[in-house]
């Protein structure tokens, strides 16, 4: 006879990436988390009534309740805040951060951990509040790429690209640059444009991600 797994209960801060609307007015939330990485976690429309639907959005940091049972995460209650409010945002900049977002969910795997990737997330998300979103998009997507082994300023891929030395200089500030300092490189916009254009071909090559973004400013 078959054991029953008995339920955990634990409690979880995260951002979400992605919702998705299912059953009786249910949602499926995609949250990369702090401890746990990525995780996909229900929450039921009797929940929703109880808490509240206007953190149940794409970039809303979460502190959430979540029972698990049989590696199903149901969330039983949560609180949050917006990191920045998409409703506020232009289409391209909702799409650069969809891409973002995708991202994540590639190169990151389910249930495991990475700090160096939630703080970029956290903080990349954060500024968006105040900075150029686009910008703080693309310096977000480069962080993360370099974080999980894949680095565009590494010799192998460089060498199959022709860049401007201007565009390489402002690729080397855009994945040095400290989230919450002033950004001091000058951003030429025809270096800019070869940045967003190598970016594109390098997770088009490298991480097989066929989402084109202009990431615009």
């Amino acid at each position: 006879m078959k054991q029953l797994q008995q339920s955990k209960i634990q409690n979880k801060v995260g951002v979400v990436l992605s919702v998705k609307k299912v059953g009786n007015k249910g949602r499926l939330l995609h949250v990369f988390t702090k401890d746990s990485g990525n995780i996909v976690v229900f929450t039921s429309e009797s929940t929703i009534k109880k808490y509240g639907s206007g953190y149940l959005t794409p970039y809303a940091l979460l502190r959430i309740t979540v029972t698990i049972k049989d590696e199903l995460f149901i969330m039983t209650q949560y609180e949050g805040q917006l990191l920045f409010n998409m409703l506020q945002c232009s289409y391209k900049e909702v799409n650069n951060w969809y891409f973002v977002s995708a991202l994540m969910k590639i190169l990151f795997a389910p249930l495991d951990s990475d700090l160096l990737a939630w703080q970029i997330i956290l903080q990349g998300a954060f500024s968006a509040r105040i900075h150029n979103k686009s910008v703080c998009a693309l310096i977000t997507s480069l962080q993360l790429l370099t974080v999980s082994g894949f680095n565009p300023l590494e010799q192998e891929p460089l060498s199959n690209y022709s860049i401007s030395k201007e565009a390489y200089v402002l690729l080397q500030s855009l994945q040095k640059h400290q989230w919450g300092e002033h950004f001091y490189g000058v951003i030429g916009k025809s270096a800019y444009k070869e940045v967003v254009i190598y970016i594109n071909d390098f997770i088009e090559s490298y991480c097989d991600l066929h989402m084109k973004v202009t990431f615009e400013v």
